[in-house]
């Protein structure tokens, strides 16, 4: 297995030391490890599979669709039947990265292994608050690198200033053609981002729609849990109601797992009657990962028009009082809360189902 690019680097004598960007946390520079309960998602890596020829690869879904796990899954198969062709860098986003300075300290971070001059140049630049400078070492750096590079940002949703999603935008744009770019994001990326990729057909885009389980991977997931037999519709029935979210199929079997009383056959009416009574795990994970992370006002506005079973913003109006649901619908589809457009338009979308039951 090849190096991965990490900030392992230590400044050699004479250079500007790594004082900026050695304090970013090795767990933000690496995949999340594969385990072997993972189904090989065939059909998904082969669409992702051109991201070799895309400047900039933008994967879009809501959380739990196993956004990280697939791009890990590529670079995975990078690194074992390729490392010579590509290096990866690997910088999973948080919150406190949403400022340009600091944005840049992690990516040279994550590129100091590959072009380890460049990087402690950029760190120097950085503590000098001089951003655009910082920015152009790494550019020179990736020039001047002896191999292709794929650059993953992971949760790129927590990059919300439009300075710091500038300097990623830039960053992309300027970087040479040997250079690739793969974003994973909760929301819809900024246009500044990927509208120019797009024209130029430079940008590959999967969403939500993309990552729809099909019935035999429900059933690979199905067989890793002992406690747990479900037919032929109920399997179809569980593909249905989770419309690609695998988190939810995992915590579905886990609850089922957990009932007492050994080994039973599920059919599509109780395993419905299941998800009807609510699944606890299925809750608590869209309260910590989605809920808490709402505005009290979006998250009120959800909770009301759940009853319905599509969402129009006249509709919307009458059942809230709120006089800006169109702005709040286009809200939650731009944070890519578990809703769907259902026609080109934009004016009639749907929640998800597992979501609106909770």
């Amino acid at each position: 297995m090849k190096e991965r690019i990490a900030p392992s680097v230590q400044a050699r004598e004479g250079e500007v030391p790594l004082a900026s960007i050695s304090t970013v946390l090795s767990t933000k520079l690496t995949p999340p490890s594969l385990s072997s309960g993972q189904i090989e998602r065939q059909r998904l890596m082969a669409q992702l599979a051109g991201w070799r020829t895309h400047r900039l690869t933008v994967i879009t879904a809501p959380a739990g669709y196993g956004k990280s796990t697939l791009a890990a899954q590529c670079v995975h198969a990078i690194e074992s039947h390729s490392p010579a062709a590509f290096r990866v860098a690997w910088l999973t986003l948080d919150a406190a990265d949403d400022e340009p300075a600091q944005l840049l300290a992690c990516l040279a971070a994550a590129l100091a292994a590959g072009i380890p001059a460049s990087a402690a140049t950029a760190a120097s630049f950085i503590n000098q608050n001089r951003v655009q400078a910082a920015l152009h070492a790494l550019l020179v750096g990736l020039e001047h690198s002896p191999a292709p590079l794929l650059v993953v940002l992971d949760d790129f949703h927590h990059i919300r200033t439009p300075a710091a999603q500038q300097v990623v935008a830039s960053a992309v744009e300027r970087s040479p053609a040997s250079c690739r770019w793969m974003v994973l994001t909760r929301h819809a990326p900024p246009a500044k981002l990927i509208g120019k990729l797009r024209v130029q057909d430079q940008l590959l885009e999967l969403n939500a729609g993309a990552f729809h389980l099909s019935h035999t991977e429900i059933d690979a997931l199905v067989a890793r849990f002992a406690e747990v037999d479900l037919d032929a519709a109920a399997i179809d029935l569980l593909a249905q109601r989770v419309q690609g979210w695998i988190a939810a199929v995992h915590l579905v079997l886990l609850s089922l797992n957990r009932i007492e009383g050994g080994p039973m056959l599920r059919t599509a009416p109780n395993l419905l009657g299941h998800l009807r009574e609510g699944n606890r795990l299925l809750a608590e994970y869209l309260t910590a990962e989605v809920l808490t992370a709402l505005p009290d006002s979006l998250r009120a506005f959800l909770l009301q028009c759940s009853i319905l079973d599509r969402l129009h913003s006249d509709l919307c109006r009458a059942v809230t009082g709120q006089e800006d649901s169109a702005f709040l619908l286009e809200q939650a589809m731009e944070e890519q809360l578990f809703i769907r457009a259902l026609a080109a338009d934009g004016e009639w979308y749907e929640l998800h189902q597992l979501f609106r039951d909770l």
